[in-house]
């Protein structure tokens, strides 16, 4: 069995990241003369965590407090907060949870099997927690990396330099990367098999196949983002619709009919889970520990993060009032954070008055749907100008007061 490998293949686009200053770290890529990948799901707000609890992975610390990422490992949850620190817990038989004293600070973190690995502000990577094939030993020629992705008992990440570059566990070549991928725009890893998303959209994977996990549909449409299960596969469709292959024993694959347009996916073991653009969050699959029961009293997710061994939901949610308290609140730091590489054309004057969704009234629906599209770092990832998006955010807040005086 080959355990410790390291595999390359070009890629051509810069990492344009703003610093994690006590808000939302961006994350965008420019140049390569393809289309640029969606950037980095980041969201706001308190982590909320369902599923199997055996070793406490979803009893979340009281003292968390706001987060702007989460990941989920095999047993253990992590959270990274918008001032670059890093919170874990659950099992932590491995150390997985143990975060490095001197760890710097951090614009993404996920989690594999049971080990950790973080993504620092200059690029560099830190990976904890078990060892057993070599998947917490970065390769020491390790360049820039832009993104990182975890599997069972592997890592996969971009490098800013022109590569992709993977390591750990081989036993079904999951960490064999084909040399012939081509601008790679995003990176998922399952339990046994890798997934990209190559610029212009489409997919390509490798690893074990035994249920079809690494063989793409060819009447698949554009894709903007995959996940990567046990032994299934996701697809987010540039439409907003989702694609899911691979082993479907228990339903993994059955994209619900009534799935409103979606903006993020996360796959775990042998279940699915979805992030919708109104915020809401769907899942379906095994649900032997309740990890497709989301929480009724959820509120708005803005992210959502799923194990692919792990048996057990994370997401991101606030009410509408924490999310405007939040926007309003930071003003001044929301212009250090723009990173939209296009500004909205689509600012109507409803907008302005307050009625989004154009109903003949204001309400918290409109404060909500306004925030799910134009919050910071929200899941419509800001393509609007964040001053602007203040603005408009303000003129709602004050609109909705104005309307619940009486006479």
């Amino acid at each position: 069995m080959n355990q410790h490998v390291n595999a390359r293949t070009p890629i051509s686009h810069a990492l344009l990241a703003m610093p994690v200053m006590g808000m939302l770290t961006s994350l965008a890529f420019a140049g390569g003369g393809g289309a640029q990948p969606a950037p980095a799901p980041y969201g706001w707000g308190k982590a909320v965590v369902w599923g199997a609890n055996w070793s406490g992975q979803t009893t979340v610390p009281a003292d968390l407090g706001p987060v702007m990422q989460v990941a989920a490992g095999g047993s253990h949850t992590v959270a990274l907060k918008s001032d670059g620190t890093v919170r874990g817990w659950g099992d932590n038989s491995d150390g997985q949870v143990n975060i490095p004293s001197n760890l710097g600070q951090v614009i993404q973190v996920v989690a594999g099997n049971n080990f950790t690995v973080a993504l620092q502000s200059g690029g560099t990577v830190r990976a904890w927690g078990s060892n057993e094939f070599g998947e917490s030993v970065v390769p020491p020629d390790l360049g820039t990396v832009l993104q990182v992705a975890a599997g069972g008992d592997h890592v996969v990440v971009v490098e800013a330099g022109g590569t992709v570059r993977a390591w750990g566990l081989n036993d079904f070549q999951q960490s064999d990367v084909p040399g012939d991928l081509g601008t790679v725009t995003q990176v998922a890893a399952g339990s046994w098999h890798s997934v990209v998303v190559v610029s212009g959209g489409t997919v390509r994977a490798w690893g074990r196949n035994d249920s079809q996990q690494s063989a793409v549909p060819g009447d698949l449409g554009t894709v903007m983002r995959v996940a990567a299960g046990y032994d299934h596969t996701v697809a987010l469709e540039s439409a907003g619709t989702v694609r899911a292959w691979g082993s479907n024993d228990v339903g993994q694959t059955d994209v619900p009919v009534d799935l409103g347009q979606v903006i993020q996916v996360a796959a775990g073991y042998n279940f699915t889970v979805a992030l919708q653009a109104n915020g809401a969050v769907r899942a379906w699959g095994l649900n032997d520990y309740g990890q497709t029961a989301v929480p009724s009293d959820l509120g708005v997710a803005t992210q959502i993060a799923v194990g692919c061994v792990g048996y057990h939901g994370v997401a991101i949610a606030a009410t509408a009032g924490e999310l405007a308290s939040h926007i309003t609140g930071n003003t001044a730091a929301l212009s250090d954070c723009e990173a939209a590489t296009t500004v909205a054309t689509t600012q109507g004057t409803t907008r302005g008055r307050g009625d989004v969704n154009d109903d003949g009234a204001v309400g918290q629906q409109d404060l909500q749907q306004l925030l799910r599209h134009w919050g910071p770092n929200s899941a419509a990832e800001n393509t609007g100008d964040l001053k602007e998006i203040s603005r408009s955010v303000k003129a709602a807040l004050k609109e909705i007061k104005r309307s619940r005086r009486p006479g």
